[in-house]
């Protein structure tokens, strides 16, 4: 045992150092007067126990503590942190390791908690995740991953981020994660916090994750995706609480997964869709809580995984087959034939039939098979639901929930909110705000049109379209898929597209080249491309070289070296 005085030791490396039998463990002298490492740096190292100490994050090592390879090291009782306020820092990051630990420790200011990445034997529990700016626990490529008993609330996202407090990826990997347990946590927005995400399994790669356990988690006020997977083999989502607050509903979504079971669960909402052999039985839903209000989560526990009846509206729809609508936070309004509708009291109807508007309170408003246009009106949850024909949504309030059958038209979504995503069966979003706005969209093929001001889009899965309108610094994905981003205005700032990938996603220049005539915008001077290590950069300069505009830089293309081919990879015409 090396027992460390009281101190900053500033930044400690230990490299290919293997503790056979009990191994070491490095810890405070004094547990009242715990000793600082500022960057703890391990490497291809092996039997060591880290305990009662200070962990601060270290700009030289890129995190509070690194382990890079290596197998069996525990963080046990560790206090980790980076600089308080907004930041991007790391707590501790894991890569290549295997039977790594971080158990009983407080991982507070800094952006990602813990970051893994291909790892095996991952075990993390009993330990408090708050004051964070980025994701709780992240990363991808992972298996055998244990995460239990740990607490998370307060995030204060960074502006624009993709939020989780619970967050694995397919990005970067080759191989199916497996063996995911996630179990026994509370998730709470806390009384300082803002929503994100509580449990996010996306699959950017469309590798299905083998063997997912999500059972007996608290999920109180979070973000949309409450517990989201997409493409599980032998999945279970059993005995969870996803109680959503009245500014932003959470739901349980499974989508395009096998052999899955989703029972015994509470939640505000269910989104699943494009399931095969999916068994669902004795979920309810529940009415979202007045902001702050914890009183569900509070019996939850004291009850033991049970919530109050007076706070379950409904039962959630049963599946045991391919699972293809959503059930929302009040009763489904039955489809009625054209011309009817079916509305909330004070509802307004216009003379055509075709525009309804809702009240301020809490509205449940189904279109006619035609063409509608549906507004929540000035406030309250709406649950908004069109029916056949291509129908257009106002979406002005986080706990609204719109609700469209497969092949009910092409429909669309406004909105000005700061964060929205297309629920299951929509096909377009168009944001309209005057400040900056997150938008997503789901498994379909999806438009999403950006503000004029400053965006961050991911498209999801499906062939997405992504319509940039000049605005600032915007940050676009693609997500799965055949994507096209297309510029109609000269952005202006630089965007960033993180994933495009040449031959498959396409660049649509074609808006910016409206004056142009010939048939090699390169060679005529009206287009650019510039490489380096990070990515090609496209510039545009839109009356020609020698004239008044100039090339102006349209987008970043993150990790793109080789060269684009016209035509296929971008488009002037």
């Amino acid at each position: 045992m090396i027992q460390l005085a009281s101190g900053n030791y500033g930044e400690v490396a230990i490299g290919n150092m293997n503790f056979a039998g009990s191994g070491i463990t490095i810890t405070s002298a004094n547990p009242a007067a715990e000793a600082t490492i500022t960057g703890l740096n391990m490497a291809n190292s092996s039997g060591v126990t880290v305990s009662n100490l200070n962990l601060v994050y270290s700009s030289n090592v890129a995190a509070a503590a690194v382990v890079n390879g290596g197998s069996n090291i525990t963080f046990n009782g560790v206090q980790v942190s980076g600089p308080v306020g907004t930041n991007t820092t790391q707590g501790i990051v894991i890569r290549n390791a295997s039977n790594v630990t971080v158990t009983n420790s407080n991982i507070h200011d800094v952006g990602a908690g813990i970051a893994h990445q291909n790892d095996s034997y991952l075990t993390i529990t009993n330990n408090q995740i708050h004051d964070i700016t980025l994701d709780g626990v992240r990363g991808g490529g992972s298996s055998n991953v244990t995460i239990s008993g740990n607490t998370f609330t307060d995030f204060h996202p960074e502006q624009y981020a993709h939020n989780d407090a619970i967050q694995f990826w397919t990005t970067g990997t080759t191989t199916a994660t497996h063996d995911i347990t996630v179990t026994n946590n509370t998730f709470e927005r806390g009384p300082t916090g803002t929503a994100v995400q509580a449990i996010f399994m996306g699959n950017e790669n469309a590798i299905t994750y083998q063997n997912v356990t999500i059972e007996n988690n608290a999920i109180e006020g979070e973000g949309y995706h409450g517990i989201t997977v997409i493409q599980a083999n032998s999945l279970a989502i059993e005995n969870n609480l996803v109680e959503g607050y009245q500014d932003m509903t959470a739901w349980i979504e499974v989508e395009n997964s096998s052999n899955s079971t989703v029972s015994n669960n509470a939640a505000s909402s269910y989104i699943l869709q494009n399931n095969t052999n999916l068994t669902q039985a004795n979920d309810v839903t529940l009415k979202q809580a007045v902001v702050g209000d914890t009183s569900v989560l509070d019996y939850w526990v004291a009850n033991h995984g049970a919530a109050p009846a007076a706070d379950i509206v409904g039962n959630a729809p049963l599946s045991t087959t391919t699972a293809t609508t959503a059930a929302s936070v009040a009763a489904t309004p039955a489809v009625v034939a054209a011309p009817s509708a079916v509305v909330s009291a004070g509802v307004t109807i216009d003379a055509t039939g075709h525009v309804f508007t809702g009240t301020a309170g809490n509205d449940s408003v189904l279109g006619t098979a035609g063409s509608d246009t549906i507004s929540g009106g000035t406030g309250g949850a709406d649950t908004l639901a069109g029916g056949a024909g291509d129908d257009l949504y106002i979406v002005n309030n986080y706990g609204s929930n719109v609700i469209e059958q497969v092949n009910g038209g092409t429909d669309t979504v406004h909105t000005t909110l700061g964060l929205y995503q297309l629920t299951p069966n929509v096909e377009n979003l168009v944001l309209d705000g005057t400040v900056g706005q997150r938008g997503y969209g789901n498994a379909g093929n999806n438009v999403i049109t950006c503000n004029s001001v400053l965006n961050q889009i991911d498209g999801g899965a499906g062939n997405d379209t992504i319509v940039s309108m000049g605005g600032s610094q915007d940050v676009y994905v693609g997500g799965a898929g055949n994507d096209v981003f297309q510029f109609d205005v000269l952005p202006k700032s630089i965007a960033t597209i993180t994933d495009f990938t040449p031959g498959q996603d396409e660049l649509d220049l074609a808006p910016l080249l409206t004056a142009y005539h010939g048939t090699n915008p390169v060679a005529d001077g009206w287009v650019k491309f510039t490489t380096d290590s990070t990515g090609t950069t496209v510039y545009v300069d839109q009356d020609g070289h020698g004239t008044a505009h100039g090339f102006v830089a349209v987008a970043k293309l993150t990790g793109v070296t080789q060269g684009l081919t016209m035509g296929s990879d971008w488009i002037f015409h």
